[in-house]
């Protein structure tokens, strides 16, 4: 049943991304809602789980916006892999460890977007367009994080209740 709601999750935020979150993007920066997904699932069920979401979810950003298929896939695993870590190390009703967790993944990603995107592709680099990016990036992340991370966090609560009343 998990895994079920894992993968409607996810193609919610999927189609959310795609549909929706173009029109509400703020000076041409969208919210990452595929990547808020992995950091709140990674954090909530953590590092096996965050990296399947994570690659699953890395792939579909590939499939939208990537010129490699790839990409996108592997820097989410890692990053859901990594974030899996503080599963057991911080209390999960926590929203500001969440949110901030988010924020500096964010600008995380976005630098190693930027750096692949510079390499791979030889973008030109523009200090002032990459910092105003990546902060921008980041603050509507965490917006978004506020708005998602509580429904995620119902689930999560619902899972383990049921895994605790029916010891599955």
């Amino acid at each position: 049943m998990r895994n079920v709601k894992l993968v409607l999750i996810v193609i919610i935020a999927y189609v959310l991304q795609t549909v929706i979150v173009p029109d509400l993007n703020i000076c041409g920066v969208a919210p990452n809602l595929l990547l808020v997904v992995v950091c709140s699932v990674s954090f909530l069920f953590g590092s096996t789980i965050g990296g399947t979401v994570g690659f699953f979810s890395g792939l579909l950003l590939d499939f939208n916006q990537g010129r490699a298929i790839g990409l996108y896939a592997f820097l989410c695993m890692y990053i859901g892999m990594a974030l899996g870590q503080f599963n057991k190390r911080f209390f999960k009703d926590n929203y500001i460890v969440a949110i901030a967790i988010t924020g500096v993944v964010t600008v995380f990603y976005e630098i190693l977007v930027y750096i692949f995107g510079a390499l791979v592709y030889f973008q030109e680099f523009d200090f002032f367009n990459f910092f105003t990016t990546v902060m921008l990036a980041a603050l509507v992340n965490v917006i978004a994080t506020i708005i998602v991370y509580p429904f995620i966090l119902k689930i999560n609560i619902g899972i383990e209740l049921n895994k605790n009343i029916f010891g599955k």
